[in-house]
């Protein structure tokens, strides 16, 4: 459709792509061909490969199990001409998930099936064009990974502008929406961008992209700037060069410093038959000022493998309101981070190089962090293992790193609200 549209003689060679979700995946497939035609993509909460949409460090998505076979299910009228339609990665996609899911370092799909289905690296090989990035700080669905994660060592978004593309970004706390979506905004939860509502939808949206695509594709108008619009769990808006922030700072929180209750996550208890839980009680990170969180919070956690497998999820919240902040979950085996497992073997102890979703969010003066680690949370699956893998979890030697940045006010971004508008 690219090169159709740059080569008729009423166009003037320049095609942009826009779209949320799948319609974002396709530009990305789009890129990945290297089109001369193809000036600029806006991707709205665009998957960028399958695997990491389904499988964060090992974690599987609940959905990652029947996606697959939706495939399939869109493809056939269940007659006799559905031999014509059936193609062999049809077949090998219905056996994927499950393959995924209970076999880690033994999966043999991740060398073919995932690798072909991975788009966002292919286009930074191949591809010379400008991104609108927007994406959903608080996405479900296609997770902030997909635009601040990827392999070991990798952020795709501050990859592509170190290469020299043109980047912009819109980050907001919405879910799966588009940046205008307030009938959507409006229906999230505490936690999961509700503190931000009043503040969310960008009404300037449509003005945005017009005068992005006409610069891109048209030479009209001035080059819009290339910066990241960042919201902050409250709502507010700010400029920021890139993000994460390349001048954040770490602040190191060391677990042995904080309340644990609980020593081993999964499993069934000895008292009261339920899974076992871990919760660790953090003090106040600054007693005199606010903390501003922005960035990949990570977690280094000790911990003591009884079978090759079992999950840690944790939950991280303010520990003075119980606000939920972020997550971050593992497999045991994917215990180096990334997408490479291996096998471990029961009672050996391994640092599980643990890594938040994207945050950006702020913590008040004299409030502490929680961490509640359980075997599941939100929409992954509990461990194909279940009770004989639970992971001994080793506080005292584990430490967290929080990337925190301090801003005044000149980097505020004030968004065109109204008091009818939020509905709050």
């Amino acid at each position: 459709a690219v090169e159709w549209l740059g080569k008729q003689n009423w166009s003037n060679g320049n095609v942009g792509l826009y779209g949320k979700s799948y319609e974002g995946a396709t530009q990305w497939e789009a890129a990945a061909l290297g089109s001369e035609h193809l000036k600029t993509i806006v991707p709205i909460s665009g998957t960028t490969a399958l695997h990491p949409l389904l499988y964060k460090n090992g974690s599987a998505e609940a959905r990652s199990q029947i996606m697959h076979m939706n495939y399939f299910g869109s493809t056939v009228d269940y007659n006799g001409d559905d031999l014509d339609n059936i193609c062999p990665d049809i077949i090998e996609g219905i056996f994927a998930g499950p393959v995924t899911y209970g076999a880690g370092e033994f999966d043999p799909y991740m060398s073919n099936y995932y690798d072909e289905r991975s788009h966002i690296d292919k286009a930074f090989q191949n591809w010379n064009g400008s991104i609108y990035w927007v994406q959903g700080m608080q996405d479900w669905n296609v997770d902030p990974h997909q635009v601040f994660g990827g392999p070991s060592g990798t952020n795709w978004y501050l990859d592509y502008v170190a290469a020299g593309y043109d980047v912009r970004g819109m980050l907001g706390q919405w879910e799966h929406n588009y940046p205008d979506q307030w009938t959507k905004h409006n229906a999230q939860d505490s936690g999961y961008g509700g503190e931000a509502i009043h503040n969310m939808t960008r009404w300037d949206w449509a003005q945005d992209l017009f005068e992005w695509f006409e610069y891109y594709l048209k030479g009209v108008g001035p080059k819009p700037d290339l910066h990241a619009q960042i919201q902050r769990n409250d709502g507010q808006w700010r400029i920021e060069e890139t993000w994460p922030p390349l001048d954040a700072e770490d602040l190191i929180v060391d677990l042995s410093d904080c309340q644990s209750e609980g020593s081993f996550v999964g499993g069934t208890s000895v008292v009261g038959g339920g899974a076992q839980t871990v919760t660790v009680e953090c003090p106040a990170l600054s007693e005199t000022d606010p903390i501003h969180m922005a960035g990949l919070i990570s977690l280094h956690l000790e911990a003591v493998a009884s079978f090759d497998g079992g999950q840690v999820f944790v939950e991280m919240q303010d520990s003075v309101t119980g606000v939920r902040i972020g997550h971050a979950t593992m497999d045991i085996r994917y215990h180096a981070g990334g997408y490479e497992p291996r096998t471990v073997s029961p009672s050996e102890q391994v640092t599980m190089k643990m890594e938040f979703q994207a945050i950006d969010a702020i913590i008040p003066a004299g409030h502490g962090i929680r961490l509640v680690m359980t075997e599941t949370g939100e929409d992954y699956l509990a461990p194909l293992c279940g009770n004989a893998c639970p992971v001994h979890v080793i506080t005292s030697m584990s430490t967290m790193t929080i990337p925190h940045i301090i801003r005044d006010s000149s980097t505020i971004l004030i968004t065109p609200q109204g008091e009818d508008a939020a509905n709050n």
